[in-house]
């Protein structure tokens, strides 16, 4: 019924125009117009006709005024403001005006200036036409101040990108939601001034409307309450490297908003990942490895069990002995010593001490940081021989160079103590 209702209210509106301009009165009418159509009335015009062509003229006239003013806007004042921008030395101006902060504040005194010169030029047309005027040109108000606003809330994270505590922590959420706001309160002003209601009767209103709204938008929702909770806790930052197996994201976080966090991949792809799901689903942030200067490094030697021999002496001085592990065998049997309490000596004891030793001595490796070379399991694989330790490259690809490097030196020595590795044989 209120659909058919407003119906109803336009259709009522528009015939009230259509008779106000058709009964327009002439002594209310700027000098121009009143011109025109004593003119028209003076070579036999009907009025009516007379009337329809003035107002046409009136509309004109309106819409050259405001092409004059968008250009004076788009080309002086910008031209101005650039010039006045360049001189200064704070960043905001800059930023503003790339954001076309300014234009839009121009477009704000420009509408002003048109409701004023509207409310001239269609004086002699009635109060409807004067209504339908004020209407269509207060919602260009509002939009250009919803503009404005939101251009500069886009400078203002701008500015805060330029800080350094903008890796830190993200405030793109924050002002997205103020944005949300914002343009909420605008639709509302909108509707109240089509509807000539009161503002604060339709924001009451809104409460009612509270479980559709809740309803229609509960991913906006969910996100907002989302970016709140990774923004307070410090979960995520823009460059943080983050890895979610459940949404195949393996890569560098390249963007934070209120719905979605966008990771950049390895492989060059893009993953768009609802930002709810960070709070809901587990995930992985090498952040903190990266901060900490280290970066873990853990993987498995699998040794071929029947290559394990007791050692003679005679083996044990020829592998002593030998050129390529020279400089760090004496630390090596060393270290061997002090954790043997078998009256024996093996071929894999010395050659996990050797991988020990080498570690605290490779230049990536951190001395410092937890170093151990363990055994894991024994099984039809052989035995799992692991490497613990940190590798003071961080970044992908140097780190994996680094294990590279590692590997290929403790394969090529394995031959030195008589270890094989496994491999599982050919069927």
């Amino acid at each position: 019924m209120e659909d058919i209702a407003a119906v109803a209210d336009t259709i009522a509106t528009t015939k009230a125009a259509v008779v106000d301009v058709a009964t327009s009165t002439t002594a209310h009418k700027i000098f121009l117009l009143r011109t025109l159509d004593e003119y028209f009335l003076g070579i036999g015009v009907n009025s009516t006709w007379a009337d329809t062509i003035t107002f046409i003229v009136a509309c004109l006239l309106l819409a050259g005024i405001i092409w004059l003013l968008e250009r004076i806007g788009s080309h002086l004042i910008s031209s101005v403001i650039n010039v006045l921008v360049k001189r200064t030395v704070t960043i905001w101006d800059d930023f503003l005006h790339t954001r076309n902060f300014f234009r839009q504040l121009f477009r704000i005194i420009a509408g002003m200036i048109i409701l004023g010169l509207a409310k001239l030029i269609f004086a002699g047309y009635g109060p409807t036409i004067l209504k339908i005027a004020d209407i269509i040109i207060n919602i260009y108000i509002i939009l250009m101040v919803l503009a404005a606003i939101s251009t500069f809330l886009d400078a203002a994270n701008d500015v805060y990108e330029t800080k350094p505590q903008s890796k830190r922590k993200s405030i793109k959420g924050y002002l997205q939601i103020a944005k949300i706001v914002i343009y909420i309160i605008g639709v509302i002003l909108i509707i109240a001034k089509i509807w000539d209601k009161n503002p604060t009767d339709l924001f009451l209103g809104l409460g009612a409307a509270g479980a559709v709204f809740t309803l229609i938008f509960k991913d906006t929702i969910l996100g907002v309450v989302a970016s709140f909770q990774i923004s307070s806790q410090d979960m995520l930052r823009p460059g943080d490297w983050i890895e979610m197996k459940s949404k195949n994201a393996d890569g560098i976080v390249t963007d934070i908003n209120v719905s979605v966090v966008k990771v950049q991949n390895w492989d060059n792809t893009t993953t768009m990942i609802p930002i709810y799901s960070l709070v809901t689903e587990s995930f992985t942030n090498w952040r903190y490895m990266q901060e900490s200067g280290g970066r873990r490094l853990q993987r498995p030697l699998l040794i071929d069990i029947k290559s394990v021999d007791k050692l003679s002496e005679d083996q044990i001085e020829g592998i002593t002995r030998n050129s390529e592990i020279a400089p760090l065998v004496d630390e090596m049997m060393k270290l061997f010593k002090a954790w043997n309490r078998s009256n024996f000596t093996t071929n894999l004891g010395l050659y996990r001490c050797y991988i020990e030793t080498y570690l605290k001595h490779h230049p990536e490796i951190i001395e410092s940081q937890s170093i151990t070379v363990k055994y894991k399991q024994v099984n039809e694989d052989g035995i799992a021989l692991e490497m613990y330790a940190f590798s003071s490259e961080t970044d992908f690809t140097a780190y994996e160079r680094v294990i590279a490097d590692i590997f290929e030196h403790i394969i090529y020595v394995a031959n030195i103590f008589s270890i094989n590795l496994f491999q599982r044989p050919k069927s």
